[in-house]
């Protein structure tokens, strides 16, 4: 957070960020001037990420996929030409270079990557092959199942000097493998002393590919070298992976809107929970975020005076959890009146009931036979003892007048439906 905000508006914001963000989670504690300074200045000077600065020294500029990107791309397509050899049409016109019109969603095993040292994605292959078309280079192979003497005289390079300016002519399949030898020898590619090996019309036709391979005849590759920058070829790079024969619709993207419960109520309870934001801890009928305890019956729950403390001086119950509820400095007749209307309002009159039926023949010694019987002391806690599963039975708090041990706490109706069924 030091990284990333001011001193001055950090302070105002803890003074009221309802003022900030209306719809915020984060409640509106009673803080002084002072105090909202002093939060300010320790948020500042204690989470600081101090490597930051070398980091954003040595990590590349990312930008991200954008319109702005992909247009900048196709400007770019425009202004070098790209078109005097590719099409983005569909329609194969002009056989230069491979149609670009899906060139992003085409499968990875379709592209040539040469002898490259680059990972075998279509993103890495398209910025390699705009950056240095070159380096995507492999030794040029004769095609299975086609005339090796038209593969060899369609693929010499420069093609003006070669298949550009004569046709091959007829004749057997060594004769015009010696009449291209003859031809690559007057232009001074190969030495007039090679000759063609001996054996087969295609060991002779293989060798010849070699020979021609090694003086850099046959580079398959026809794209120049625009010498494009970092940002111009990764441009270029969204712009072609837009190409895609693939149409995700968006409703993949959609997250679907849940329906949930609104407790809104239009009282006095109402302005208090949008004011502490009960609802971004607590849920209450269906509403809300359960990221605390659900307070929908909380009335039926604990009891009264409990209630009243606890809002006042909020505790862990839990060994193990230092986390509480935050302290919201309750005036005295706020912390009242939410006591009061939990206990009236969030309640259910049939929890219970048997116990009501059942209080009279109740057997505080047998119980204490079945709580060690059942083995409680596993998971909750009693004087100090006993497991860190549950909460603790005997928590201590000084200073909590209304005392915060079980009994204290919980009212019976709610013990006994629990126990029966948690």
């Amino acid at each position: 957070m030091g990284d990333k905000v001011n001193k001055r508006w950090l302070a105002a914001f803890f003074k009221d960020p309802h003022a900030f963000y209306p719809h915020t989670k984060m409640p509106r504690y009673y803080l002084s001037n002072q105090e909202a300074a002093d939060l300010a200045q320790f948020a500042t000077d204690e989470w600081v990420d101090y490597n930051l600065p070398a980091a954003e020294k040595q990590a590349p500029s990312a930008r991200p996929d954008s319109r702005e990107l992909i247009e900048q791309g196709r400007a770019l397509y425009a202004e070098l030409s790209c078109a005097g050899c590719h099409d983005l049409n569909g329609e194969r016109t002009k056989p230069a270079g491979p149609d670009l019109t899906f060139e992003g969603s085409k499968a990875v095993h379709d592209l040539d990557f040469g002898d490259a040292k680059v990972r075998r994605t279509i993103p890495d292959f398209l910025y390699a092959k705009l950056k240095s078309p070159q380096s995507l280079s492999s030794p040029s192979r004769l095609p299975p199942g086609e005339d090796c003497a038209v593969a060899l005289w369609k693929n010499l390079q420069p093609s003006a000097l070669f298949s550009g300016s004569a046709s091959l002519p007829e004749g057997s399949d060594e004769s015009r493998l010696a009449w291209i030898l003859a031809k690559v020898q007057e232009q001074g590619v190969l030495d007039r002393r090679q000759g063609l090996l001996e054996g087969s019309t295609k060991e002779q036709a293989d060798g010849l590919t070699r020979v021609l391979n090694e003086a850099g005849a046959l580079n398959p590759l026809k794209m120049p070298d625009f010498l494009l920058g970092d940002a111009d070829a990764e441009a270029l790079t969204i712009a072609m992976m837009s190409q895609s024969a693939e149409r995700v619709p968006l409703a993949n993207y959609e997250v679907p809107k849940q329906h949930k419960p609104i407790f809104n109520p239009q009282d006095d309870f109402g302005a208090f929970e949008q004011r502490y934001r009960c609802l971004s801890c607590h849920s209450i009928r269906g509403s809300g975020d359960p990221q605390a305890c659900d307070i929908t019956l909380e009335g039926s729950k604990v009891a009264r005076e409990w209630l009243y403390g606890f809002l006042k001086n909020p505790y862990s119950m839990r060994r193990t959890i230092t986390i509480a509820m935050p302290s919201f400095n309750f005036p005295d007749d706020q912390a009242r009146f939410m006591s009061e209307y939990l206990s009236a309002v969030f309640v259910d009159r049939q929890v219970g009931v048997g116990w009501t039926q059942r209080q009279g023949d109740a057997d505080a010694a047998h119980g204490k036979t079945l709580f060690d019987r059942k083995g409680c002391i596993a998971c909750h806690q009693v004087h100090g003892k006993g497991g860190d599963v549950g909460p603790s039975f005997t928590t201590q708090v000084p200073d909590f007048p209304q005392g915060t041990w079980v009994g204290d706490k919980l009212r019976p109706q709610w013990v006994f439906q629990w126990l029966k069924d948690p």
